[in-house]
């Protein structure tokens, strides 16, 4: 009811987006999921081409980590952050849930990206020091994967050549 008689006094879409946003995080914290996304859905539709929809996609990744669809969520924020243009609060938390969901899937790379990003924008010291450690800590991770994919594909290859040369030998 709220949200039609903002819509019939022409509010901003700000304030619109704000309460369709606010009652699909009711119905989730219920465990009215559906319900929550069929509130979603509506306001895309109602916003879309009037205002940036970041928050939409933050939420949807949000529920489908709450699922652990990590790949789905991982999407999801992306779209998010495609939309975030500002340095602000909202931005911060998708960059975040960004990185975090990376690790999640050991896209480490990926991660340290994300952390980078995040340390550079936020201006809050117990924050930036924050992501510095997960920064330097899912580089350690990357290089580490990546050194074992080196080692596992050389050993692969010694093993393929070894085994050439095992069969030229006995023919």
């Amino acid at each position: 009811k709220l949200i039609y008689e903002l819509e019939t006094k022409n509010e901003a879409p700000v304030r619109i987006l704000e309460s369709y946003t606010t009652y699909a995080r009711a119905l989730w914290t219920e465990g009215q999921i559906n319900e929550a996304q069929k509130v979603l859905t509506e306001a895309e539709k109602k916003l879309s081409n009037k205002i940036s929809l970041e928050e939409i996609d933050y939420i949807r990744g949000r529920m489908a980590e709450e699922k652990k669809d990590f790949d789905i969520a991982l999407m999801y924020y992306q779209k998010a952050k495609l939309q975030s243009r500002d340095k602000n609060t909202l931005k911060e938390k998708i960059l975040f849930s960004l990185a975090w969901t990376d690790r999640k899937l050991g896209k480490f790379g990926a991660a340290a990206d994300a952390f980078a990003e995040l340390k550079e924008m936020t201006k809050d010291p117990f924050d930036k020091n924050r992501y510095w450690f997960w920064y330097t800590k899912s580089l350690q991770q990357s290089f580490e994967q990546n050194t074992k994919n080196i080692l596992v594909n050389n050993s692969a290859e010694t093993i393929a050549n070894e085994n050439k040369k095992s069969a030229t030998i006995q023919n």
